[in-house]
């Protein structure tokens, strides 16, 4: 039926209404190593995405193709925040990928593991978070450790709640609204109907 309906996943929201700055090294490193766990649940290697900006510039920041490790993981949270623009510097999220979102995209796959840290500055019953995706068969066999994983960050993420969802990465026909594609309603939707 998977190739009916899709591939199910089992998807959690770990967020605050607070101005966390996880996307800063200080904080995402302890989230980064809380997120490790998972990450080696699949086989395939893991990239990362990131979308930052300078304000008022209609362009993102080039950090090149990051595999996941410690280095990557340091670059798109440090690289561009020790300059004088710095303060200008708009987060806006880093996508984590197993396997690459290319190659996903180019070969009409979904991934095994998707994992969006969210900033949403205006936006105050969200503002920040992660949004963690798995295919619900690795979750079925391996449910203590990703339910450990979850509360490590819900521990680690200061006044955030977890919410859980099992969603199809594509949900109907038409429009393909994949889980990365999810918006802030969506995202508050899940947050408010999949509260644990």
């Amino acid at each position: 039926m998977e190739w009916l309906f899709g591939i199910k996943y089992k998807v959690w929201a770990v967020s605050t209404i607070e101005q966390a700055e996880l996307y800063l090294w200080k904080n995402w490193k302890l989230l980064m190593t809380d997120l490790q766990p998972l990450i080696q649940l699949s086989t395939k290697q893991t990239f990362i995405r990131t979308f930052q900006s300078y304000e008022f510039q209609n362009k993102w920041l080039g950090f090149g193709r990051m595999k996941w490790n410690e280095e990557n993981n340091k670059k798109w949270s440090t690289k561009y925040r020790n300059n004088l623009k710095s303060e200008k510097l708009r987060f806006f999220k880093t996508e984590i990928w197993s396997p690459d979102w290319n190659f996903c995209i180019n070969n009409g796959q979904t991934p095994d593991i998707f994992i969006n840290l969210y900033h949403y500055e205006g936006i105050e019953s969200l503002k920040e978070g992660i949004l963690i995706a798995i295919r619900q068969k690795l979750v079925k066999q391996n449910k203590e450790l990703v339910e450990s994983c979850v509360a490590k960050l819900n521990q680690n993420i200061e006044n955030s709640q977890v919410s859980l969802i099992e969603r199809y990465w594509t949900p109907g026909k038409g429009y393909p609204n994949r889980i990365e594609d999810m918006n802030p309603h969506e995202l508050e939707q899940l947050i408010k109907m999949g509260a644990v």
